[in-house]
């Protein structure tokens, strides 16, 4: 991979999945327990451009199709292209018929009859872009950077791993050394996590009740203390390594914390309108107190965003035993 594509990927990245829109379909379901086995990459063999044309028809009631993603073919003049999630990744997309279950599917507006040239050429931003999406599943899934399942492949190679499919795509001229070269770099920046100093206990709390799970992060216990100490200082160490390599925060919500740390409740006239009415309810939530449920625009969105692991409801629990010494 030339440098001057590997340079600067760790500011990248949060660009590319900070700009990704959600337009979610119905037409999906439950992946019935399956685990993530494949990233695939498929062709839409409609013309260049936009990946709205794509995304309204998935969302079509009837059409029977989906896609977890969607790319469209314009470099924005940052090496990257527009990105639509169609369906969220907890649930399977409707595009490999036996393989949905266990696949992340990534719909790149074109044809499969490109050229290696062109892909390389014209159409660099989308294979850079979709190989930045596919990192993002290696590191969360456990998948290898290879062509093989596990691992990322085109619609065309799943038939010779035991799911039969009719399709070409991507086709013969993807570039497939260089999308795993890209891969494999986006994965090694995305998984670089900095050493993190240990973090003492103080006098009072952060400490382990008896009985609380082991799976519990030593984070969790950390984040704890300085929440009940009022959050002074700065967050600890062990929270800001686990966000920085766990969580895809899009640009509207840094653009949103601004506001959150000034004395605004309510949507600013001048806030960015990207900025979703849900953060606006919970900066309100917060400001009075947590009073009361939390807002069912909050509570929706981290239902349909976050696959939260059991370890996280048990410590919930400890967080929120009123009158607790944890």
């Amino acid at each position: 991979m030339p440098t001057s594509d590997a340079a600067g990927i760790r500011q990248r990245i949060p660009q590319v999945f900070g700009r990704i829109a959600d337009s979610f379909t119905q037409n999906s379901s439950s992946r019935g327990g399956a685990s993530v086995r494949g990233s695939v990459i498929h062709t839409t063999e409609s013309p260049d451009g936009s990946p709205w044309g794509i995304v309204n028809y998935f969302k079509r009631a009837g059409v029977g199709a989906s896609s977890s993603y969607v790319l469209g073919t314009i470099d924005r003049g940052d090496g990257f292209v527009e990105v639509v999630r169609v369906v969220p990744e907890h649930l399977k997309p409707w595009t490999q018929i036996s393989f949905n279950p266990y696949a992340v599917s990534y719909e790149l507006v074109g044809t499969a009859h490109r050229t290696r040239e062109q892909w390389l050429s014209k159409y660099r931003a989308q294979v850079r872009t979709a190989a930045a999406l596919c990192a993002e599943d290696s590191a969360q899934y456990g998948l290898p950077v290879q062509r093989a399942v596990p691992g990322q492949v085109g619609h065309v190679d799943l038939s010779k791993y035991g799911f039969p499919q009719s399709h070409w795509d991507p086709g013969p001229g993807f570039p497939w050394d260089v999308f795993l070269e890209d891969v494999q770099a986006f994965k090694l920046k995305r998984t670089e996590v900095p050493d993190v100093p240990e973090v003492k206990a103080p006098a009072i709390g952060n400490r382990r009740p008896e009985g609380a799970p082991k799976a519990i992060p030593q984070w969790a216990w950390d984040h704890r203390e300085w929440d009940k100490g009022g959050k002074e200082g700065p967050r600890p160490a062990t929270v800001d390594a686990y966000l920085k390599a766990n969580y895809r925060l899009p640009q509207w919500y840094w653009d949103w914390r601004r506001w959150y740390e000034s004395e605004y409740r309510t949507r600013p006239a001048d806030a960015p309108i990207i900025i979703p009415k849900w953060a606006w309810d919970h900066r309100k939530w917060t400001l009075e107190g947590s009073q009361g449920p939390r807002p069912e625009t909050v509570t929706s969105y981290l239902a349909s965003h976050y696959r939260l692991p059991k370890w996280y409801w048990d410590w919930r629990a400890w967080h929120d035993r009123i009158g607790g010494a944890h």
